[in-house]
């Protein structure tokens, strides 16, 4: 028993990179896992800091603010969907057990959850710049997750599986909001300097 899985090969990429999706599954994880330290640190920061104790009389909606909220919720519902796809298609197979196909959507899962808390924090302390982690999360996870999508269709994944629609809804909420991050830091560039 092992992350990928016990049949032979698993691990290897003699065949290409996007042939494994263990190792795509794998890479998948980075974002999320980076993202849960460097935001878990910065809000454990904040909070012990002489800023973190002040109380907020006043609370700062950026623009977009119900439209990131929307997308992120739908972004959990999507990433719990996936870990339940991915334990039900791992029960299915009871020759191996495949950790690859459940750890990456919880990563994704926590993750997503810490950016509501993470965004909801940065309107609290009405300080657009923390956006730009936001940002950087959101491209490095649709960029990886598109790696995805291209692996399933390598892997002659077809459109009747669910996995392959369930990866492409979530990267396309992926690109909407890494949309809305870029609008509401162009906003707040241009609204400021006037």
């Amino acid at each position: 028993m092992s992350f990928c899985g016990s049949r032979q090969g698993s691990l290897s990429v003699k065949d290409g990179v996007l042939k494994n999706k263990c190792f795509v599954d794998t890479m998948n994880i980075i974002p999320h896992g980076l993202f849960l330290v460097i935001s878990a640190l910065i809000l454990i920061a904040w909070r012990e800091s002489i800023m973190g104790q002040l109380n907020a009389k006043t609370w700062v909606h950026f623009r977009c603010h119900s439209v990131r909220y929307i997308f992120t919720v739908t972004l959990v519902l999507l990433c719990a969907f996936e870990i339940f796809e991915g334990t039900v298609s791992d029960y299915i197979d009871p020759d191996s057990i495949n950790f690859h196909v459940i750890i990456p959507p919880a990563f994704a899962f926590l993750s997503s959850i810490l950016s509501l808390v993470l965004y909801h924090n940065i309107e609290m302390w009405n300080s657009p710049r923390f956006l730009l982690i936001l940002l950087a999360y959101w491209v490095c996870a649709c960029g990886l997750k598109l790696l995805k999508v291209f692996s399933l269709y390598v892997n002659d994944i077809e459109t009747i599986h669910l996995r392959l629609w369930i990866c492409c809804a979530v990267t396309a909420n992926y690109v909407i909001l890494v949309g809305v991050e870029l609008l509401v830091l162009i906003m707040q560039v241009c609204c400021c300097k006037f």
